[in-house]
């Protein structure tokens, strides 16, 4: 048996993978539930990068800094950002096999992004798992945390397609480490 999510091979009757938690799956298991996992949710991470408009930002606040033009205001970033991820991402867009990108759209403190998972099991996931997952990857990403930097609120919705479950985590800079 094989690991969907890391490809580690199993013998026996594992039920779940011990390097990353997904639930394997043998040949002859009849079940419909999927089960969503942390690390497929790591994927979605890596494209807010450029969906985010932190280049965008980065670039636009960048630019004013030492300079004696007036820096633009912060509903003028997110605005900015948000017109430029939308006019580069078509929408709705799948992110991974559980997870659809719906809408990108701005608030007067934040850059809001509304996800739908498809086929997975709602309990599966939490407000916290989800949360430090991620944290540390925005965080850790050059130009969300421009963003963040900025004032900017980063706002994660996650609606399940199969329950009435609704996932919110919203990132700041004080949430990221020092």
């Amino acid at each position: 048996m094989i690991c969907k999510n890391c490809k580690n091979e199993y013998t026996g009757s594992a039920k779940y993978c011990k390097n990353c938690g997904n639930t394997l799956q043998t040949e002859n298991d009849t079940s419909k539930k999927r089960y969503i996992t942390l690390s497929g949710i790591i994927s979605v991470i890596a494209l807010l990068g450029f969906i985010a408009g932190g280049r965008f930002i980065g670039h636009e606040a960048g630019s004013f800094i030492g300079s004696e033009i007036s820096k633009p205001s912060k509903i003028e970033l997110i605005d900015g950002a948000v017109s430029y991820a939308n006019a580069n991402t078509t929408l709705p867009q799948k992110v991974d096999e559980f997870t659809t990108l719906q809408t990108i759209s701005g608030t007067a403190d934040s850059i809001s992004y509304s996800y739908v998972i498809q086929g997975a099991d709602p309990d599966s996931v939490t407000e916290d798992s989800m949360s430090a997952t991620l944290v540390p990857n925005i965080c850790d990403n050059a130009d969300t945390r421009k963003i963040l930097r900025e004032d900017i609120a980063m706002d994660y919705t996650y609606t399940f397609d199969n329950s009435e479950k609704i996932l919110f985590v919203r990132v700041t800079e004080d949430k990221c480490p020092q």
